[in-house]
């Protein structure tokens, strides 16, 4: 199985989410949304190849929408590396 790494801005990204959703929605949709948000990743663990590839923005890069996030992610041989969780209203480009 693949290695798991977040990166630094994956994890503010993943944060930011939470506090945003805890004053949105409170603390218990909060933490169901990120358990979502982690489960999914998870599961790219077994079948990277799930997201859609986004080679057109950045090389290597893939792309696996979760509700209204997108996870950012790419494969470097053994390891699958989180790069960003961005909401699908930003302007992705700009923020990868």
């Amino acid at each position: 199985m693949l290695e798991l790494l977040v990166r630094p801005r994956a994890r503010r990204d993943l944060k930011e989410i939470w506090r945003y959703t805890v004053q949105q929605w409170g603390e218990a949709q909060a933490d169901q949304y990120l358990y979502d948000l982690d489960r999914e990743i998870q599961g790219l663990l077994k079948f990277p190849e799930l997201g859609t590839p986004y080679d057109h923005v950045r090389a290597g890069y893939r792309r696996l929408q979760v509700k209204r996030h997108l996870v950012f992610y790419r494969r470097d041989g053994q390891r699958l590396e989180i790069v960003r969780v961005l909401h699908d209203a930003m302007d992705v480009k700009s923020h990868l």
